[in-house]
């Protein structure tokens, strides 16, 4: 009754065609697990909270002139910028998998697992690429890239700017006590349209997402008392019938109200 798991082997029985003999494979061992009601436990980190997180979306032509296959590629950031995630991930049947490997000092670090054919062969274009980074400053920052062939032997080096984000979270002010947060309106002049994001650290039952002139009048309604679970949302707003100028982003929760500067330039 102690038994949780015990070793298996299995022979696999199989004919070619045309042929008359049944053959058969060497032992493959495998592992028998009984359920059980202990499972591994994930939950969320409350106290690792990167601050100006960023992601882009960058890519790579293969254009050295020595027509080398491009086996791996190392980014460094230039300024105090930190890399947290690079993408896309290993992905199969919709499920990503994730490889952790423990360092000398005890720390993990998370890897990938290898799928399909590595390397990028001469002329050829690989994108998107998704990096995302940590305090980084005003949206933008610069990495160093080196590429490496086959036998890890350098290629190429240069620099790259990063701007124009796909996403973004800024640090903000807000205390413990707060329903969420509103985050930089991008772009900030912006023309036809602009993306506002905002996260609520809680459910909350009746939110709305206005956008008010300097004299207070509301323009544009986003959402009106929509009810949200805890999370980060991102809005895609139209606002190519607005005259230009000076507009406030107001964001109700509740009884408390996040308010940012957007303008808007013709």
């Amino acid at each position: 009754q102690n038994i949780k798991q015990f070793k298996v082997y299995v022979r696999y029985f199989y004919k070619l065609d045309d042929a008359v003999d049944i053959l058969t494979t060497e032992p493959i061992e495998y592992t028998a697990r009984i359920p059980i009601s202990e499972s591994d436990e994930f939950g969320i980190d409350q106290t690792t909270k990167p601050q100006n997180v960023f992601t882009y979306a960058i890519y790579i032509n293969n254009t050295n002139g020595y027509k080398e296959t491009i086996s791996a590629i190392s980014f460094k950031p230039t300024d105090n910028a930190k890399i947290i995630a690079v993408g896309p991930p290993s992905s199969m049947n919709g499920s990503t998998y994730l490889v952790p490997e423990v360092l000398e000092d005890g720390s993990y670090i998370v890897t990938l697992p290898s799928q399909g054919i590595a390397g990028i062969n001469s002329n050829v274009q690989v994108k998107p690429i998704y990096l995302t980074l940590s305090n980084v400053n005003n949206e933008n920052s610069e990495i160093e890239f080196v590429t490496f062939d086959t036998e890890i032997q350098k290629i190429s080096t240069g620099k790259l700017k990063l701007t124009n984000p796909i996403s973004g979270i800024q640090q903000s002010n807000f205390e413990s006590n707060t329903s969420g947060y509103l985050e930089a309106i991008s772009p900030n002049p912006a023309n036809t349209t602009a993306t506002i994001a905002f996260t609520l650290l809680d459910f909350i039952p009746n939110v709305k997402l206005s956008i008010v002139d300097m004299q207070g009048k509301e323009v544009a309604t986003v959402l009106n008392n929509k009810t949200l679970d805890r999370g980060t949302y991102i809005q895609n707003v139209d606002i190519s019938k607005l005259i230009s100028g000076n507009y406030i982003v107001t964001l109700q929760l509740n009884n408390e109200i996040l308010t940012r500067t957007m303008i808007i330039i013709r």
